[in-house]
């Protein structure tokens, strides 16, 4: 059974988060992940679809969460979802491989 992944991407664009949630969903798809690509918090709220999740990966800066989102968010983390990210200059100087 392939494990779900969540990568909600948002904020500055400046950081590009549209282009990291991309490399993100890519790599995860070739580890035969399901993953659903969100550009809001709002998907945060809905607790039992966050449950299901297997990982969660916000691509999200200079922004705020409200108190309802962080809530679903912290939920699904202590019921045992993972939760990752990265900084995209590291992601960014990683070598290319063909």
């Amino acid at each position: 059974m392939a494990q779900r992944a969540l990568i909600v991407w948002g904020g500055w664009e400046g950081h590009e988060p549209e282009q990291v949630a991309n490399v993100f969903a890519g790599a995860l798809r070739r580890h035969n992940f399901n993953v659903d690509v969100s550009d809001t918090l709002d998907v945060f709220l809905d607790r039992e679809q966050l449950a299901r999740l297997d990982l969660i990966v916000p691509v999200w800066s200079i922004g705020a969460i409200g108190d309802e989102q962080l809530a679903g968010l912290l939920a699904a983390v202590e019921g045992g979802v993972g939760l990752g990210g990265c900084h995209w200059r590291h992601v960014r100087q990683l070598p290319r491989v063909s």
